[in-house]
């Protein structure tokens, strides 16, 4: 599953504004999983017990299926961030 989310504010990456974050999850593999899991358990400080609700491994998902540094997710607005976080909860939910 492939999803474009628009964003309310440009991101700037590489000197470049996006008003639009494409997130190809469908190109994510097993070992890409795991490692967002690793990811979000270390920068939580915890485990991810549930990771259909844990926003943090789907900012690792997210960051990695569009291709940019988690951080800048990071810095989204609080309405963009919950978007982009929602697709990839999105994404879990339809895997079930």
């Amino acid at each position: 599953m492939a999803t474009t989310v628009k964003l309310s504010r440009p991101l700037k990456v590489d000197g470049k504004e996006l008003l639009e974050l494409f997130l190809d999850l469908d190109k994510l593999t097993g070992v890409d999983v795991d490692s967002c899991l690793i990811e979000a358990a270390s920068a939580a400080g915890m485990p991810v017990l549930i990771k259909q609700a844990d926003t943090g491994f789907h900012a690792q998902m997210a960051a990695l299926a569009c291709g940019v540094p988690v951080e800048l997710l990071r810095s989204l607005s609080a309405r963009d961030y919950i978007r982009v976080t929602e697709a990839v909860q999105g994404f879990l939910a339809a895997s079930d």
